[in-house]
């Protein structure tokens, strides 16, 4: 590694203890005192969290609303963070339940394993961990971070708390992971509120959106039951893993018809975890370029 990279595990790891000695109540209002300068002095991507807001929510509420919204989503970002990086050596779902329960358990079943069809709601990390703590070891598909550092501390977190990720080496590695996911019968985590570049345009939430295809073209090949699965932060450090009914998709002979409909469907069950809770959705990502 490089010395900066050397130097931003030495500091995330300094940070993890830090964390873990500082009262809740502190590190609480610290992070709203850091979403304040951040969103209203610095701006950081003020505008785009303010434009993502006004496509969903420009009819049900004020200005002033939407921008305490934008506010509260940076703050659920930061104590995101800082719940992560104190969980270097565990604890990160040490306070965590489990609503729907029965939707995840019906779907394992089927002995085929399951999809947890995921977004970026409330402390996301908490996903692959808590499924592992309740159900079976839970997998998620994960790019490493540039920073060496970060992505060596994160990996090691993620380690840590019980889950596993998918490791792309070469084309063709991620199916082949997911496949052998699958047949062991366990938890891949699936989060698809993020599109890569040149994908489709379809509608979310009224507007046409850069939408991930990647889950409908691999269930095609890989089927195994899709459950809406989303976070709800109740207090730092305390979450509630929460399951909906498990999805599911017609399919016919047209396989880019079917990825398309299904891509649809997915950005429709993205669309109500987000309205469960929109203060603790990611809205910093740019969905509508």
């Amino acid at each position: 590694m490089s010395t900066s990279s050397h130097l931003t595990y030495f500091f995330l790891v300094v940070l993890s203890k830090v964390l873990k000695k500082t009262p809740k109540t502190l590190k609480k209002k610290f992070s709203l005192f850091l979403a304040y300068i951040l969103f209203d002095i610095i701006r950081l991507r003020r505008k785009t969290v303010l434009k993502n807001l006004n496509i969903v929510f420009s009819q049900t509420y004020s200005k002033d609303k939407l921008i305490s919204m934008g506010r509260c989503s940076l703050y659920h970002t930061i104590l995101t963070i800082f719940e992560a990086v104190e969980s270097h050596k565990g604890g990160l779902v040490s306070k965590t339940t489990v609503v729907g329960k029965t939707h995840m358990e019906e779907a394992l079943k089927e002995n085929k394993g399951a999809y947890s069809v995921c977004c970026h709601l409330g402390n996301f990390e908490v996903l692959g961990p808590a499924g592992t703590k309740f159900f079976c070891q839970a997998h998620g598909i994960a790019k490493a971070l540039k920073n060496k550092g970060a992505n060596k501390f994160l990996e090691e977190l993620r380690e840590t708390n019980g889950m596993s990720w998918l490791k792309r080496y070469k084309k063709g590695d991620g199916v082949r992971q997911i496949n052998d996911v699958l047949k062991k019968k366990e938890l891949l985590g699936f989060v698809i509120d993020h599109a890569r570049p040149n994908e489709e345009r379809l509608p979310f939430f009224g507007k046409a959106a850069l939408s991930n295809t990647s889950l409908a073209a691999i269930w095609r090949k890989h089927k195994a039951p899709l459950v809406p699965t989303f976070v709800r932060r109740i207090d730092y450090g305390q979450h509630e893993l929460c399951f909906l009914p498990q999805l599911k998709l017609k399919e016919t002979s047209n396989k880019e018809k079917d990825i398309t409909n299904h891509t649809k469907e997915f950005n429709k069950i993205v669309e109500q975890m987000i309205l469960k809770n929109p203060k603790q959705y990611f809205w910093l990502h740019n969905r509508w370029k």
